[in-house]
C-alpha cells in the first residue's frame, strides 16, 4: 500500500512501510508519552502517523530507518 491509497481505504486498518523523516514526542493531558511521525512511503509520498500512548511501549521509534506501520486510516478536514 502507499499514502496515495488512502482515500479509498478511510476508516480501514492497513499496513504501510514507510521511511522516518521527522518525529516529535507529545505529552497528553495525563502524563502520557504519544508520538507524532511523518514517513515517506516507497513512492515517495509523504504520510503522517500518530502512535497512542498504549502502542509505543510495544513499538518504540529508533530513529532513522524504514518501519511497517500498521493502523487505521482517518481522515480529518478532508485530509
Amino acid at each position: 500500500m502507499t499514502a496515495s491509497d488512502f482515500e479509498t481505504h478511510v476508516n480501514q486498518k492497513i499496513w504501510i512501510y514507510g521511511s522516518l523523516v521527522h518525529t516529535r514526542s507529545n505529552t497528553t493531558s495525563k502524563g502520557d508519552t504519544m508520538r507524532f511521525t511523518t514517513m515517506l512511503d516507497l513512492e515517495g509520498h509523504f504520510f503522517d502517523c500518530v502512535h497512542f500512548p498504549q502502542a509505543m511501549a510495544s513499538t518504540p521509534i529508533h530513529g532513522k530507518g524504514i518501519y511497517l506501520c500498521q493502523g487505521t486510516v482517518t481522515e480529518e478536514f478532508g485530509h
